[in-house]
């Protein structure tokens, strides 16, 4: 073999192995770049990036908005997976979408600031943040996902945007600190088991036309109040299953009631099923035990198994339709008193008095024939900040069978409404509502409604809603940049400036989050969304808030964020990691030394005789 060659084969080997030093020949291997504390991925053809993982280890995390010159417009899946020691979150208001798991089991998290870029959430987001406290979802966001906040154990405030038309399965399944929730207009679905095991959720209140999943408020057990608009269609399996009910208003549009939806309600006493319902499904109102009266509207004609079991100071059922339930289901007064009695209309084709339906022994004959009550009168409406109260007089005529509920109508113009935007129990007289937009005038009215229908309306009103005195809410992606001897902060504005509008910002500084002093290091005007603390020393740690500030007084604080002042400043994660391009370096150095060898070898064996 000639030297050419052989040169010429040494030559190819070495520049191949000099090549693999620089590039990874690895089969089937694609890993995250990395920069500072985050793992990414280019996405969108290379023009934004998604966090994949976090390795830093800092209580307080503000997210860049861009790693490597490129935004960050995602948080990917399980990017911050069982990370304890975070406590609080700031996002960017470059990220649009949060993925599935991406803070789940942070058990350490009691704050997340989710600015009103993000559109899109995944499921479980915030799976298992035993620590979080509260949270506010902007107006971008329409859809809580499923198990969303799965066991948020310390979860107690929630508020929701205003465009949000859908709650996942179990979204708040355990989160047995949330006492109330806010239900916009704009939500159409409630997934199954939404608020299971919020044992002290205590009321709860949902406007427009909704569908709802089954097990809603199952195991709710402080779970006292409900209001539902008059547009839903279906009581859903175990919907009420063990809760605290003390009185519920089956909406006059429902069709059907699941199984076990009121099982072991132990404090309802009364409750009237609408003239719509047509089927009563298996142990529907088993073992509610202080249930002494039930009323069956005019379509029921089925009636499952168990369906008033176990009801034991159960003395009385009426039965408004004319046509008797073609199935009743096997033991369906099961455990009831012995004292029960059945109640219809002597024009009806249920056995006569002293006979029995299925068990069920008929008593007394109904009252003639069944009217309308009369029309609520003295309708008055008084507008607040954020709301219109309305207060009324009964009806002089309650019907017959007797009124079980007002309705509210609301409209924009006289005389023009649509479905009832609530409802309340017969023995109350008034309603608020907190929906009315401020400076928006509304018009209202009310009628009484029992089995046979609603009656006329009372009185029209006119009310408005006053915009009120109220603080800013909080500003939003505080974040520091470390200095010599100096931090540098920025935040976005508040979403909500208040009334009247905020002035300034405060600035507030503590060596952690718990010990943040109450007397502000700075301020800065209101159009100002940066501020340099130059008092600040290297070598320290510092965590600050900022609050929006205006007559009523200062908002709540920002998210928080960490400042550690150095004479080598850096931008808190957010510089580019540069070991790929002294590794390319390395390299090329690498192979021209090789190449030089080689040549210099070459040449001392063509000298030689």
């Amino acid at each position: 073999m000639s030297r050419r060659i052989v040169a010429g084969l040494l030559t190819f080997l070495m520049l191949i192995s000099a090549t693999a030093a620089i590039v990874d020949l690895s089969v089937g291997t694609v890993s995250a770049d990395s920069s500072g504390d985050y793992t990414y991925l280019p996405i969108n053809g290379g023009t934004a990036v998604e966090i994949t993982g976090y390795t830093g280890s800092a209580g307080a995390v503000t997210i860049p908005s861009s790693l490597n010159n490129s935004p960050v417009t995602s948080i990917g899946v399980n990017a911050f997976y069982h990370w304890g020691t975070i406590t609080s979150i700031s996002i960017p208001n470059t990220v649009t979408n949060i993925a599935d798991s991406a803070f789940s089991i942070c058990t350490g998290l009691q704050s997340v600031s989710i600015p009103n870029s993000v559109t899109k959430m995944g499921d479980e987001v915030f799976y298992y943040c035993s620590s979080l406290t509260s949270v506010t979802f902007p107006d971008s966001i329409a859809s809580i996902g499923n198990y969303t906040f799965y066991h948020c154990t310390s979860l107690s405030t929630v508020t929701l945007g205003n465009a949000v038309t859908s709650i996942g399965t179990g979204a708040f399944y355990g989160c047995s600190a949330l006492t109330s929730i806010n239900i916009p207009n704009s939500v159409t679905i409630i997934g199954n088991g939404a608020f299971y095991d919020c044992h002290s959720l205590v009321s709860i209140s949902i406007p427009g036309a909704v569908t709802i999943g089954d097990g809603l408020f199952q195991s709710c057990t402080a779970l006292t109040t409900v209001t539902i608009g008059d547009n839903l269609t279906s009581i859903g399996a175990d919907m009420f299953y063990n809760t605290a009910l003390t009185g519920f208003v089956i909406p006059a549009s429902v069709t059907s009631i699941g199984d076990s939806a009121f099982y072991y309600c132990v404090h309802l006493t009364s409750i009237i099923v609408p003239n719509k319902v047509t089927f009563i499904g298996n142990s529907s109102f088993s073992y509610c035990v202080n249930l002494t009266a039930i009323t069956l509207g005019k379509a029921v004609n089925s009636i499952g198994n168990y369906a008033f079991s176990d009801c034991y100071a159960l003395t009385s059922i009426t039965f408004t339709g004319k046509v008797a339930p073609t199935y009743v289901g096997a033991e369906w007064i099961y455990y009831t008193s012995e004292n029960i009695t059945g109640h219809a209309y002597a024009d009806s084709n249920f056995p006569t008095s002293g006979n029995d339906f299925n068990e069920l022994t008929m008593g007394s004959y109904l009252s003639a024939t069944p009217v309308i009550p009369g029309a609520p009168t003295g309708l008055v409406a008084t507008g607040g900040a954020g709301y219109v109260l309305l207060s009324w007089s009964a009806p002089s005529d309650s019907g017959n069978p007797a009124f079980t509920q007002y309705d509210v109508y609301r409209g924009t113009s006289s005389g023009t409404y649509g479905s009832p935007i609530g409802n309340v129990a017969a023995g109350t007289l008034i309603y608020n509502d907190t929906m009315a937009t401020p400076g928006t005038p509304y018009f209202y009215e009310v009628k009484a409604v029992n089995t046979v229908g609603s009656s006329l309306a009372s009185n029209e009103v006119t009310g408005t809603a006053t915009s009120g005195p109220q603080a800013p809410s909080a500003p939003q992606n505080l974040a520091a940049t470390n200095g010599n001897n100096s931090v540098v902060l920025t935040w976005s504005a508040p979403a909500n400036a208040g009334n009247p509008a905020f002035t300034s910002y405060n600035i507030y500084r503590g060596a952690s989050a718990d010990s943040i002093g109450a007397t502000p290091i700075g301020s800065v005007a209101a159009g100002t969304l940066t501020y340099n603390d130059t008092t600040a020393v290297n070598g320290n740690t510092y965590v600050y808030v900022v609050k929006a500030v205006n007559s009523i007084g200062p908002s709540a604080a920002s998210n928080t964020a960490q400042g550690n002042p150095t004479s080598t400043p850096n931008n808190n994660g957010t510089s580019s990691n540069n070991n790929d391009a002294l590794y390319a370096g390395i390299g090329i150095v690498v192979v021209i030394i090789i190449l030089i060898g080689l040549y210099m070898y070459m040449r001392s064996r063509k000298k030689k005789p």
